[in-house]
């Protein structure tokens, strides 16, 4: 038996060289397979007429400046504006918006008592759509996969078993409050947003798992430094729940396991460097989405699923598609 939880918004009150997986262009709210979910001409004309409003984290707003900038340099599929979550509950009944908010869903496999549960936490664009009962539908567009703490998960276990609104409404509100999401900056907004508007701007559909490779532009890493992010570095004990960082020896196996220009920098050096316009980047952007996760390269990348921590071979495999 599987059981699906979702959250939902309703409750609250850069191209790349090659990606693989995280981002999802489509209508399904939950992608299986391959399968992103069919957008028509007639939602996407509307999609392209709406307004999108661009939701943040509420201590975002110290730095919504930086977003600002970071959303104006690619997003050119509609017009836009950063509202505050609490915001969006008086633009559910207006037509002509889209939104861009926090969400996901959780998977139960088992019985009463499962034997897993995943839990998938995503940043959604979507347009809302009022029924006469006064329900909201949501008709999505998009799904870029985001990478929380743990107390994130720790915070939706405990409160897995409530009912379905109830527990909607408590996750929403710690992701927008109190979450720490690892990947997630103006400038790796940036660089998500980028293939989400091209796509969408060229009504192309982009299936969860597909992998997009520019073979030519990865020869430029040969001799362009290839910046991570030293999050990279958090291991999580899947017995214990404990999450911590290794020490320095860490980044020189990494620059072992990768032969070509490589630099660990913190996040927010690697935002500063990102929105530096004079002096692009090829970064590195780490994902895991419960048991599965994304190495994903700006402009290039490679995934691996079904394993919990960063892992030199990823950086191996890389390499190897470089050389």
């Amino acid at each position: 038996m599987k059981n699906i939880k979702t959250l939902s918004a309703l409750l609250l009150l850069t191209a790349s060289l090659s990606s693989k997986a995280q981002i999802q262009i489509g209508s399904n709210e939950i992608a299986t397979m391959n399968r992103a979910g069919s957008i028509g001409k007639s939602e996407m004309q509307k999609l392209k007429q709406a307004t999108t409003l661009f939701t943040l984290q509420y201590k975002d707003y110290k730095q919504q400046a930086q977003f600002e900038e970071a959303i104006k340099a690619v997003w050119t599929v509609t017009p836009y504006k950063i509202i505050k979550p609490d915001e969006l509950n008086s633009y559910f009944n207006k037509e002509g918006y889209a939104i861009f908010s926090f969400g996901g869903f959780m998977i139960s496999r088992g019985g009463s008592a499962p034997a897993a549960t995943n839990m998938h936490l995503a940043y959604d664009l979507w347009m809302p759509e009022v029924k006469k009962n006064g329900n909201i539908n949501k008709q999505f567009f998009s799904r870029i996969l985001i990478y929380p703490d743990n107390e994130t998960f720790f915070t939706a276990m405990n409160n897995i078993n409530k009912r379905k609104d109830d527990f909607s409404a408590k996750m929403i509100s710690f992701l927008y409050n109190d979450a720490i999401i690892y990947n997630w900056s103006p400038g790796l907004l940036q660089g998500y947003l980028k293939k989400v508007n091209d796509n969408l701007s060229k009504h192309e559909e982009r299936g969860p798992y597909a992998e997009e490779v520019n073979k030519q532009a990865l020869q430029s890493l040969r001799n362009d430094t290839l910046y991570v992010p030293d999050y990279v570095n958090i291991k999580f004990n899947m017995f214990s729940g404990a999450e911590k960082a290794s020490d320095n020896e860490q980044d020189e196996e990494l620059k072992r396991a990768y032969p070509f220009p490589i630099k660990i920098v913190t996040a927010k050096q690697l935002d500063e460097l990102i929105l530096n316009k004079a002096k692009p980047i090829k970064y590195l952007v780490y994902t895991k989405s419960s048991t599965d996760k994304y190495i994903n390269v700006y402009y290039s990348g490679t995934g691996v699923k079904l394993a919990y921590n960063f892992k030199n071979k990823d950086l191996s495999k890389l390499a190897k598609v470089i050389d």
